[in-house]
């Protein structure tokens, strides 16, 4: 047979192995995303059982063709360079269509992410307020502030359990959480309550020192003590550590996680402000003076 004879003959069993493979793909979304990706060899690998008896086929007529031992050595080398090109051609549909789908699925996912992010937000702020007036009654007492907290905690525990099954499924929604994130989140509540209670307790005895008759003056007169700014609430978390040595970054996450509702009200109210800006830029803003001023905070003690 001469060489054009000889790939007449075997071209069909070339085209079999290649059609099983390209099948095999298309009808496997796993090997599809994969091939899409350009990851050919896990995608060929997440299929090449289905496709064994089709490629051994072409491989045993190779060597009768062609001489033992060809047919692998051709499998190896030209028909797998060749294979990518080939299964492309055969699946541009399957691709096209995939990679629509692909996208419908990821505009779902980000508008369900918005919208677990606008109930998170709105649960976490409900939680908060809770807490807030519970502590406003409790302050009175004189217990420390995590005892107070402890206390406002579980008088809202309702309000505490929904801000945390929110923040979970935002969470879970995003990608992979870890097993004790719930655990996590409730400890960031937990600072962050005690921050609110050492405000309420520093705003009870300033209030106490004005309403003294040296110095009383009217509530509705009383000035603005800014306990609820950002700097205010650095303040306050900053003397957390109690003494303790505390590494510097560490120290200042830290405080910007107990004063973030602080710095997200400041970027909201600029926001209210002048609606021409944009939220995410005050709040990148905001973040920033918040880092600036807890680092200036720190190295001033």
């Amino acid at each position: 047979m001469t060489e054009q004879q000889k790939r007449r003959v075997h071209l069909p069993y070339v085209r079999a192995a290649t059609d099983c493979y390209a099948q095999a793909i298309g009808t496997n979304t796993t090997s599809l995303d994969l091939a899409r990706e350009g990851r050919w060899y896990d995608a060929l690998n997440t299929v090449r059982d289905s496709c064994t008896a089709a490629a051994a086929t072409m491989i045993d007529v190779h060597d009768r063709l062609y001489g033992p031992g060809t047919g692998a050595t051709f499998f190896r080398g030209p028909y797998l360079d060749d294979l990518p090109r080939a299964i492309t051609a055969r699946l541009k549909d399957a691709f096209a269509r995939r990679a629509a789908e692909v996208e419908e699925a990821n505009l779902v996912l980000r508008k369900r992410i918005e919208e677990a992010e606008r109930t998170r937000d709105l649960l976490r702020d409900r939680m908060y307020a809770c807490t807030s007036n519970e502590l406003a009654s409790l302050v009175a007492s004189s217990e420390g502030a995590e005892v107070l907290a402890g206390a406002a905690m579980t008088i809202c525990n309702k309000e505490v359990q929904a801000a945390l099954d929110a923040a979970v499924e935002l969470s879970r929604l995003k990608g992979p959480a870890p097993s004790n994130l719930r655990d996590e989140l409730r400890d960031v509540v937990k600072r962050n309550v005690v921050a609110s209670a050492v405000r309420a307790r520093a705003s009870a005895k300033t209030e106490s020192r004005q309403a003294s008759p040296a110095t009383a003056v009217p509530a509705s007169k009383a000035p603005d003590s800014g306990l609820h700014s950002p700097q205010a609430c650095l303040r306050a978390a900053s003397s957390l550590r109690e003494g303790q040595l505390v590494d510097q970054e560490k120290l200042i996450t830290m405080m910007l996680d107990i004063c973030r509702p602080e710095i997200e009200n400041e970027a909201r109210s600029k926001f209210l402000d002048d609606p021409k800006k944009q939220l995410s830029e005050l709040r990148a803003q905001a973040l920033e003076d918040a880092v600036k001023y807890a680092k200036e905070l720190l190295h001033a003690q």
